[in-house]
């Protein structure tokens, strides 16, 4: 998955943006999930679906992670969390992707219903979407706004960046990677959006610190820049770090770590 849509700002307007996102999210709302729930039982694989289909058609980070917020919210109905409703899951998760498609893409990329029920096999009518997609949004009250770590990713990845494309592309990576196996887990529903990307790009730096074998020791692994922007210390991250520590073995280096030849390159 990629960004959505880039646009340069001065420092001064990047900081008053993300000091807004972090009033958003000031005030969580606490979510209603049964941890013994139909859907809590299936969310993985619906989330891993949803990812993949964002793949699929070009869709980004911030719209993956938007579309989980809102079947998140969604299923706190208990008349679509119901194993009578259980055939209908795919269903909703493809309104949600549409429904954050059409708050995150340009125009050009918005998926259409007809595309989105090609990825289900054709096995939902365009009537059906249509009348799902306004009862979902009527449920919501059409609060369909959310605050995720993929709204902070490309400003804390400027920060990130060391100048060497190579590793700046492999921590990029590995963020992605440890972000989608976060919006995985129903435990990082609470963690603040902010945190968890700072964390995530904290763990990432890490490994490929220690991937580059000693090469990369001038690289802080969590620098005073980063930590400005972020506004979170070594110490605010440590306990969501950890956490990431403990997937570094589901982490899937598809291109290989930094070398010391790439580490000295200009």
């Amino acid at each position: 998955m990629g960004y959505s849509r880039e646009v340069g700002f001065d420092e001064d307007t990047i900081r008053e943006i993300l000091a807004n996102l972090k009033k958003k999210e000031a005030n969580p709302r606490k979510y209603q999930l049964d941890p013994l729930s139909h859907y809590i039982r299936c969310r993985k694989t619906l989330v891993v679906w949803v990812i993949e289909v964002c793949e699929v058609l070009g869709l980004s980070n911030t719209t993956a992670f938007h579309a989980t917020n809102l079947m998140d919210r969604v299923f706190e109905s208990p008349d679509l969390n119901q194993r009578a409703r259980k055939q209908q899951f795919q269903l909703i998760a493809m309104c949600c992707i549409l429904i954050a498609a059409k708050f995150n893409e340009i125009e050009e990329k918005l998926p259409s219903m007809h595309d989105l029920n090609e990825l289900a096999a054709g096995t939902y009518t365009v009537d059906l979407f249509r009348r799902l997609e306004l009862s979902m949004l009527t449920f919501l009250k059409w609060e369909v706004t959310c605050v995720t770590p993929a709204c902070y990713l490309k400003h804390y990845l400027n920060k990130s960046a060391t100048g060497v494309a190579q590793i700046d592309s492999t921590v990029h990576r590995v963020v992605v990677l440890l972000l989608g196996l976060a919006l995985q887990d129903e435990t990082y529903i609470c963690v603040p959006p902010s945190l968890l990307c700072a964390a995530a790009i904290h763990c990432a730096r890490a490994l490929v610190r220690q991937l580059a074998g000693g090469y990369c020791l001038n690289m802080d692994v969590w620098s005073y820049e980063l930590q400005s922007i972020t506004g979170y210390s070594v110490q605010d991250e440590a306990m969501v770090v950890e956490n990431f520590l403990e997937d570094e073995p589901r982490i899937n280096f598809t291109d290989s770590p930094p070398t010391p030849n790439c580490l000295h390159s200009s």
